[in-house]
């Protein structure tokens, strides 16, 4: 679903257990989380069997002023997920940069 959801040179990864990335290449903050938010609402759009599902999704980008490194990119994204998940889960937060 997340593959069908993003543009064809972007992409989809699992990242660990019930984590995925999702690398948007030339793509700024703003974008990104609008596109986080679509894709949030797609999950939350489907079932499996009698379960609904949902997506905490945490947002990061080397916008000007915040060139990070890939390493410093992961982290930021990981905290802003886990920020997510604590806000009461399906929820999209952009990491806090700077």
């Amino acid at each position: 679903m997340l593959k069908g959801a993003v543009r064809s040179f972007e992409v989809v990864a699992r990242q660990g257990g019930d984590e995925f990335a999702v690398l948007l290449p030339n793509t700024n903050t703003n974008d990104a989380e609008r596109l986080a938010e679509r894709l949030r609402a797609e999950v939350a759009s489907q079932r499996v069997g009698d379960v609904a599902l949902s997506a905490s999704i945490g947002v990061a980008s080397r916008d000007s002023g915040h060139d990070l490194d890939a390493k410093s990119l992961v982290k930021a994204s990981d905290e802003a997920l886990y920020r997510a998940k604590f806000a009461g889960r399906g929820k999209v937060v952009v990491a806090r940069l700077g």
